[in-house]
Formats: structure tokens, sequence, C-alpha cells
């Protein structure tokens, strides 16, 4: 039996295959579903199961204990222990007879119907409420957003349990009606750990304001809220790595510490040695400073790419200039911490046709606004023999609307928080983007919708500028309806990198390149990518222009043996996040936020 069930994983049988082919086995990967997660989650597939909470594993024969409640929810136990006792004399065999159950998650408790049966339960009380005869507990684990509600008696209720602390909980699975769930009626209650409830700066089972709840990130899980967060962020990754391998991409991981800049910004952190001349310091309390001391400005940190990359003597070679001797430098040549995984990717696609990533990513920006992050992950696909730029706008509509449709199945009462209760009605506005065709514009066509309405801006618009958040704002809102995606193409060529491909098309002033961005209601861009410059003679010349040609050789070698047309796309995590849950600050969308001057923890 488990030789079957593996092999129907591990060689492409028919369970796994319908996931790799983005089949409707997609969404029970995702919540649990009978396939690949009793493999992963220990069902009857693959262990029959040491599953948790099971009293009848093949692998651990504990049997169930004998257990019963007293008139005030007392434990009797099976050998007329005392109350609250757990096991007696008469050896191991005795012991075995009288263990409780491993504890279960509040998420699979709460969806069983096995009432009658011994529990164990673990989490975080978020309330007590106390009667004359009963006291309720709301425990939770952060498995899901409804909490486990614990009967115990008042003599069981001792002063440590209160909000805030984690506990322990046995005692027996009972019905609390046709529409309920159950509820446990506890034979024991041990506070693992205790909290003072009055020093304790969140509550619980309350909806703090996310500034305030921001103060706190080592203690934000806690909240519901953002516990919710972290599990559509979960599902958010599994549906992308799903839906892209079901595509035939392979995932590989890129590096973090990098010599490139790929974006051409210069917006860089330098990696350096602590303690090293110009390398920050030693104690992480003198290193870490804020964005604008460890990273700088962009010209401080990188510069413009021909001032930041050069040879290691231009770009960091003197004591005074890098910050030490090449002695010193732990890589001999300046490096950084990477801004985007794209150049790698290409080369990982010259052999492997499609490859993607989902990685850390950072940018020395000094934007304090709520729409930047100094880190933040970012999702990147890059494949061959791509010669249209249709072809990476659909990848990106299939992409958003395969993964959104996905944690929608998979995480309805996390997404029902967020959008009952956080944002109310933007569940409306993500059913939109997922039933429409995202709209396609060029970049000259914006510019023109923009100029009739050029009163409106701040930014002034014309021919060659960039677009701006009100800008995008703007023509998501309006063009064709508004609150559909909206693909703008044909960017001019100086608003994009080195590496996106000439269009070769227009006179000398409009000179555009194939490059696409996918601007999205709220949130402005969310994805950008390209089609890259396959041909070595154009490349050459672009980079000679720029001064790069010396640093990026190994980037023309992809060009001299065996280039292909070749494109890809990036699409930023949190913002993804942002889109589809509706959050205002996206440093709600990541566990531990990083801006300019701040680096909690």
């Amino acid at each position: 039996m488990l030789d079957r069930a593996l092999s129907r994983v591990l060689n492409g049988g028919s369970s796994l295959s319908r996931v790799l082919n983005g089949g409707s086995s997609l969404s029970r990967v995702l919540n649990g579903g009978r396939a690949l997660s009793r493999v992963l989650n220990g069902g009857r597939a693959l262990s029959r199961a040491p599953t948790e909470g099971s009293c009848h594993a093949w692998a651990v024969r504990r049997p169930c204990p004998r257990v019963g409640l007293g008139a005030a929810g007392q434990h009797t136990g099976a050998a007329g222990q005392g109350p609250g006792e757990e096991g007696g004399g008469g050896g191991q065999q005795q012991q075995q007879q009288q263990a409780w159950p491993a504890a279960r998650s509040v998420r699979e408790l709460l969806g069983s119907s096995e009432h009658g049966a011994a529990v164990t339960v673990q989490g975080w009380v978020q309330s007590v409420r106390s009667q004359k005869d009963v006291v309720f507990v709301d425990v939770s684990d952060g498995s899901c957003v409804t909490p486990v509600q614990v009967v115990t008696s008042p003599q069981q209720h001792q002063r440590s349990l209160n909000a805030g602390c984690s506990v322990e909980v046995r005692g027996i699975w009972q019905s609390r009606g046709e529409r309920r769930s159950g509820e446990v009626h506890a034979a024991h209650v041990h506070v693992v750990g205790a909290c003072d409830s009055l020093a304790f700066p969140l509550n619980p089972r309350g909806r703090h304001p996310a500034e305030f709840a921001r103060h706190h990130p080592h203690l934000r899980p806690r909240t519901a809220t953002f516990a919710a967060l972290l599990r559509v962020r979960h599902a958010a990754t599994q549906a992308l790595h799903a839906h892209l391998q079901a595509e035939g991409y392979v995932h590989v991981h890129t590096p973090i510490i990098t010599s490139n800049d790929c974006e051409g910004a210069g917006e860089l952190f330098r990696v350096e040695l602590a303690g090293s001349p110009g390398g920050g310091g030693g104690s992480p309390g003198e290193a870490g400073g804020s964005s604008g001391e460890a990273g700088g400005s962009p010209g401080e940190a990188g510069g413009s790419p021909g001032e930041a990359r050069g040879s290691p003597g231009e770009a960091g070679g003197s004591p005074g200039e890098a910050g030490g001797s090449r002695r010193e430098s732990f890589f001999d040549v300046p490096a950084y911490l990477t801004v985007s995984g794209q150049l790698h990717l290409e080369a990982v696609a010259s052999g492997l046709a499609r490859a993607f990533s989902l990685g850390p990513t950072f940018r020395a920006e000094s934007s304090n606004t709520r729409h930047h992050l100094a880190e933040f992950y970012m999702l990147e696909a890059e494949r061959a023999f791509t010669t249209r730029i249709e072809e990476l706008t659909q990848l990106m509509e299939r992409c958003f609307k395969v993964a959104t449709g996905a944690i929608l199945e998979a995480c309805p009462d996390d997404v029902a928080l967020f959008h009952k209760v956080v944002t109310p009605g933007h569940r409306a506005k993500v059913e939109k983007m997922l039933i429409s065709d995202f709209i396609t514009i060029s970049y000259t066509e914006a510019i023109a919708t923009l100029a009739a309405h050029r009163k409106s801006f701040r930014f002034p618009v014309e021919w060659g500028c960039d677009l701006h958040k009100e800008h995008e704002r703007f023509l998501v809102a309006h063009v064709g309806g508004g609150g559909v995606p909206l693909f703008v193409t044909a960017w001019p060529r100086d608003l994009k990198p080195f590496y996106a491909r000439d269009n070769q098309e227009g006179d000398g002033t409009r000179r555009t390149v194939a490059a696409v961005d996918l601007l999205t209601p709220g949130v402005g861009e969310l994805c950008g990518g390209s089609l890259r410059e396959e041909r070595l003679d154009v490349l050459q010349d672009r980079l000679d222009s720029l001064g790069l040609t010396d640093t990026y050789q190994w980037y023309l070698d992809l060009r001299r043996f065996g280039s292909t047309p070749h494109g890809g796309f990036g699409m930023g995590f949190e913002r993804y996040l942002q889109c589809i849950l509706g959050l205002d600050n996206i440093r709600d969308a990541i566990p531990f936020p990083r801006w300019a001057h701040s680096c909690d923890l």
C-alpha cells in the first residue's frame, strides 16, 4: 500500500499528474485533498498514519483512554484516578492504556464529527468567560480563524489561565448542536506558559489598528488578522508554485548576494565584512543603523550602473572607496544584496527552457510610503523560445487568475476575514478581475489618455515620462470601464533596463522596447516584464553605450553560445497580496517589514 501510494506521487501517476497539469486537484492540494495531502499530512496513503490525534495509528498502538467526566467536568479516569490524573501504577501496559492521543490542530478538530472521542488541544487562550458553574475558554493554535471552545469547571480554573497564555487541554470532544462545531469538555487544563494579561500589549481576540500592531512585529502573529494573512501568504506561495510547475517551469534558487545590478538603478545594499573600514561597525547595534547608514541613498550605496559596476579597482578597490583593501574584501569584488534574480534565471533558462524563483529582493530606496519596502519577495519567471510579448502577458494573466482562484478556495475563512471586516466590499473587486479579460494598451495610448486629463495630476504627463502611482490608478479606473487589470506595452527605451529588446521602430526620439507592466486596481504596478535582447550585436552596442561591457561579459556569453529569443517577468509578492486582500499598506503583507530607517528585530 505504501509503495503504491509513493509510486503514484513519485512516478507521475494519475493523482499527481492532475496537479501538475493544472486540473481540479490543484485546489485539493491546497485544501488537504485526497491525492497529495495524504502523503504530506500523514493521511491514509503514506503513513496509515502516525496521524496526529489518531488512536489507531499502526506505528503507535496507543488505545484511546477510557475517561469520564464527573458533574463538575473532572476526569474520573479508567481506574479511579483522581481529577486531572493521567496515569496510575501497573507498569508500561497500564500507562499505555491511559495515554492521551497526540494533539490535533484546532482546524482539524472543528471539522471532526467524532463526538465522544478523547482529544488533546494545544494553543493560546484568546478569552476566558467565567460563570457560576462553568468556565468557557477560547483556544486558538493559528491553524484557522475560529478558536475552539473549551468547557471546564471553576475548580479547574487556575489564576494563570488568562488571555495570552499557552495551554494544553485534554478532554472529550462533544457536540454543540447540528449547526455548530463541537467543544472540548476538559478533563485537564495545563498552563504551559503564563502571560501577564495587563502587560501584554495585544488583545488576542480584538482587532487592533494596523499601525499599532506594526509596532509589535514579534507579537503580531498572535492577532487573528495577521495570522490569517500568514495563512493566505502560505497558500499563495503553494498556488504560484503549483501553477508554474504545471506549466513546465522548474523552480530554482537564485543568489541573494550578487555582483550584478539587474535593474540598473543603483539602488543597492552593499555587502561588506562587519568591522572592516566602511563596513558599518562590529555589533548589530552598531552596524544595523538606518537604511541611510547601512545602504545609503542610491548614490552612496551603488551609484549609477557605470559607477557601481566596473572593475574591482574602480568599484571598490582602494581602502578609502570600498571599505578596505582587496585582502580585507571577502569576495574580492564589490558584492550587493540582489535586486532581482532575473539575470541568473536567464542563465538557467538557457539550459532548462523554463525556470522560476520566489525569493527575497532588496532595494535601497529611501521612499517611506505605504507602497515600498527595502526587503520584499519577488516571483520571477523566465522562458526560452519566446518571440511575442503576448506570450508573457498571457502567462501573467493565467498566474494571477489560477493562483487567486486557488487561494479563495483554500482559505475561504481567512480571505473572508479581510473582505468582510478589514476591507469590506473588496471581494466583488477580486471576482471582477477573475472573470474579466485583462486589457492591453500601448504606452503611447496610455499617455494620450492621461494627457486628456492632465489637470487632474500632480506630476506632468508627456511622452517619455515614467508613470507615477496617480497615473497608474487613473488608467486602471478609466480604461475599459475600470476595475480590470491593464497591460501597458511598448515602453520608451530609456525607461526600461538595458536588457529589454529594442523594437527598432519609430523615429529616434520615440525609441521603444518590448516591455510590459501589469497595472491592477488599488495597487498600480504589479508585474513588469519584457522580451530580452537576444541579438549579440544589439546588446553589445547597448552595453557599450552604458559603459557596462566588461562587467557583463558573462551575460554576453549567453548570446554567443546558442542564444534563443526569450523573455520573462517579475511580480511583487506582497503587492499581489495587497491586490487580492485589499490591504492599504504593504507593510501589513509581510511578517517582518523593513523600510528606510526601520529594521526592527
